[in-house]
């Protein structure tokens, strides 16, 4: 099972080119939603 979440990402020239660029302001919401997402998944398996 895989997931894909762009964020600040404006991908007109695509994943792999040489002119890809991103927000690096993003990097940290990124961060925040995985782990929240971890924690998250984490407490269901405990409860279960």
């Amino acid at each position: 099972m895989a997931t894909r979440i762009s964020l600040g990402a404006n991908q007109v020239t695509g994943l792999h080119s040489a002119y890809f660029d991103f927000d690096e302001e993003a990097l940290s919401y990124g961060v925040e939603l995985l782990v929240n997402l971890v924690l998250k998944l984490a407490s269901m398996e405990i409860m279960n």
